[in-house]
């Protein structure tokens, strides 16, 4: 799922924004620190709305931790129909549906094509026990059955939902600003974020996950809540979790809860939370350098956690050791976004640079102008069993280009020196802010500048003037494979 971090505000480009596992042993950084449109018909049931508002709190042991019995707010869905015709249907087993910023691809035998007329932006994507497919979209929810599309009402004043999660018992649960609420034999029961006994910001719910149980647990931004009968439970720092605004939530094979955020995964085992991360001032801690800024969540067959990371990659635990693979090396500098992982041990990424595929030994890429992905921003990946039995063919990306103008005091300025640096760099110093592998070229009599032959990758971007100084213009700049990058006009 997509979510957003609380890092120190940096200037931030993004220029046409490029979204079973490990087995065997991979070549790895190691941590050893422990289609077109077509016509519709649509059907439309009527709704009523009841509400209840009686709220009771009482303490419980431990005192940090306190329980909260709150009934739900009552709302009867409605229910919308929209039946493509003619429409061909679509087998959902063993594929992979990718969720990008412009509809659905799938992912199966045949190679990567789109789903057709559904929804736009996808968010966050689950599916239930009859194999249906639940999706969180830019309009709201729906569900596909392989054939058609069914949208549902959102819960009474929700506007923007972010999560899907089915529970054993086949109800389905989202979250949104303010609260969560679970689909119920046609209507949604809504428990309100004021009810979680967490923080100011418990309203910005991030994810929704299901333990063994059938229990709900909430990721906010003041910590996670789980709900237990008819009474929620809050976890935030003052009862042993590392940071309050979390990111994403997973249950593994043990029933343990996996939570992520700005410093790392923590890992609660029903009694006590243990961060996985950066160093970080807490006794419960094992450091892994490269797991920070943790976005996405994933357990594969083997009960292996993944963590996709904003700017350090991925990161794979395998019960005793961390292993990394790195955004540079793997996928092109690009952030991980969601995780999925199929039974056949490939892990798939959804990223800012497209679709990455790792079988166990080999990575395999997939971008827009190289293959029919719809967008390279992925947010949300689902695979239904298996997996397609193969996967398509990834062609070497082309290398693109970047060009712009640089002015100073509305002057053009010629004769300066534009670097594109591999390694990205805000705060330096020495001679120069670059580091490792770099492009560069110099301005002309109009100011302007043009680099050609830049391998796809997220660079930052910098300048020497004539009395030999630098300045860092940009912090992220994507090179999208195959396309010229236009900066525009660039001021010193």
């Amino acid at each position: 799922m997509r979510k957003l971090l609380p890092f120190s505000a940096f200037l931030i480009v993004f220029i046409l924004l490029f979204s079973g596992c490990d087995t065997t042993e991979p070549t790895v950084t190691f941590t050893t620190t422990i289609t077109e449109p077509q016509p519709t018909e649509t059907l439309t049931t009527t709704v009523t709305t009841t509400t209840t508002t009686t709220t009771t709190t009482t303490t419980m042991a431990p005192p940090t931790t306190t329980t909260t019995t709150t009934p739900p707010t009552t709302t009867t869905t409605t229910v919308t129909t929209t039946t493509p015709l003619p429409t061909t249907a679509i087998e959902l087993s063993n594929i992979a549906l990718i969720g990008t910023y412009n509809g659905f691809n799938i992912v199966d035998e045949s190679g990567i094509s789109a789903l057709g007329s559904g929804p736009s932006r996808i968010i966050d994507i689950a599916t239930d026990e009859p194999g249906q497919v639940w999706a969180i979209t830019s309009s709201g929810l729906s569900v596909f059955d392989g054939q058609s599309w069914t949208d549902y009402q959102r819960p009474e004043g929700v506007y923007t939902l972010e999560a899907v999660a089915i529970a054993p018992d086949g109800r389905v649960w989202i979250g949104y600003y303010g609260g969560v609420s679970v689909l119920d034999e046609g209507q949604w029961l809504s428990y309100s974020s004021d009810s979680f006994g967490l923080g100011d910001y418990a309203n910005l719910i991030s994810d929704v996950a299901i333990d063994h149980q059938g229990r709900a647990w909430v990721a906010t931004s003041s910590g996670v809540a789980v709900l237990d009968g008819d009474s929620w439970t809050p976890y935030d720092e003052s009862s042993g979790l590392t940071y309050n605004s979390t990111t994403a939530i997973v249950i593994d094979h043990q029933g343990k809860v996996w939570v992520a955020h700005l410093y790392g995964v923590d890992v609660f085992d029903g009694s006590s939370w243990i961060l996985y991360g950066e160093k970080y001032d807490k006794e419960a801690q094992i450091e892994v350098d490269a797991l920070s800024g943790v976005k996405a969540l994933a357990v594969d067959n083997q009960g292996f956690i993944w963590a996709g990371t904003s700017a350090y990659g991925i990161s794979v635990f395998n019960g005793s050791d961390w292993s990394t693979y790195g955004s540079r090396e793997f996928f092109y500098g690009s952030g991980v976004n969601a995780i999925a992982c199929d039974s056949q041990g490939r892990v798939w990424l959804g990223t800012n640079f497209g679709l990455a595929v790792f079988d166990g030994s080999n990575w395999f890429h997939y971008t827009k102008n190289s293959s029919e992905l719809l967008s390279n921003d992925i947010d949300a990946i689902l695979v239904t069993g298996a997996g397609p039995s193969s996967l398509p063919q990834a062609p070497a990306l082309e290398p693109g280009d970047i060009m712009g103008k640089i002015q100073s005091d509305g002057q053009p300025v010629a004769g300066a020196t534009v670097v594109v640096c591999w390694q990205t760099v805000l705060f330096y110093s020495g001679e120069s802010p670059c580091s490792g592998d770099s492009y560069s070229a110099v301005t002309d009599e109009n100011g302007e500048f043009f680099i050609s032959n830049v391998p796809p990758y997220k660079y930052s971007l910098a300048i020497q003037d004539l009395e030999g100084d630098w300045q860092v213009l940009m912090g992220y700049i994507y090179v999208i494979d195959g396309e010229t990058t236009d900066l525009g006009t660039l001021s010193i």
